[in-house]
């Protein structure tokens, strides 16, 4: 007898939501990773200022992804929703710019792998607070 080792991710709820996640947060990460590249490379900013103006100006897109696609909560964001979200990206930023102080200021790692590596590092951390706190069922105000 063999057994079927076939599975599908909306046999496990939890892995599906994460698989979305990473997807979401693959594309965020990517427009990230270029607008850093831009700013840093042809703009001449420090990676600092370039890591937080894409932290800001690519997160929004994360939130409206996250929110209909990973988290199924619909087309309409209610404002603790958005509250919590941002009090995780402001978190999930200041831990990522302590990692790329020691990354690339400390260890001298070139800021776009550092970038990838702290990405990777906090993929976990990020879908946890948003999965348990940001768009969780208990906390919907």
């Amino acid at each position: 007898m063999s057994k079927d080792l076939t599975f599908w991710p909306s046999d496990y709820p939890l892995l599906g939501r994460f698989l979305r996640f990473a997807l979401v947060g693959g594309f965020c990460a990517s427009l990230n990773l270029l607008i850093l590249w831009f700013t840093t490379s042809w703009i001449g900013w420090h990676y600092f200022f370039g890591i937080t103006f894409s932290f800001f100006g690519v997160n929004w897109i994360g939130l409206v992804l996250n929110n209909r696609f990973t988290f199924s909560n619909g087309s309409r964001l209610h404002f603790g929703d958005v509250k919590r979200y941002y009090f995780v990206t402001i978190a999930s930023l200041f831990l990522n710019l302590v990692m790329m102080r020691i990354l690339v200021g400390i260890l001298g790692i070139n800021y776009l792998l550092s970038s990838v590596l702290v990405t990777l590092i906090f993929t976990a951390f990020n879908f946890l607070a948003h999965h348990v706190w940001t768009f969780s069922v208990w906390t919907r105000t």
